[in-house]
């Protein structure tokens, strides 16, 4: 299926979803990308486009997979 992608640690097809939210819960953005994608990537264009959609947002707190470099 196009979209998906193939995790090879987990050894499945799938999608990942990684959500902006504000601090009461409010979904600002949504990113749908295949498994393979990295974390990494995938974070800085979600942060780029609650850049742009909402300017006011100052501040972002992420997991520990949302790294500003990627994984040796």
């Amino acid at each position: 299926m196009a979209g998906q992608g193939t995790h090879a640690g987990k050894r499945i097809t799938s999608r990942e979803r990684h959500l902006g939210c504000d601090t009461l819960g409010l979904l600002l953005t949504v990113l749908v990308t295949a498994v393979g994608v990295s974390d990494a990537a995938a974070g800085v264009t979600l942060l780029t486009r609650i850049a742009g959609a909402h300017p006011r947002v100052t501040k972002a707190w992420v997991d520990a997979g949302y790294r500003t470099a990627p994984r040796p």
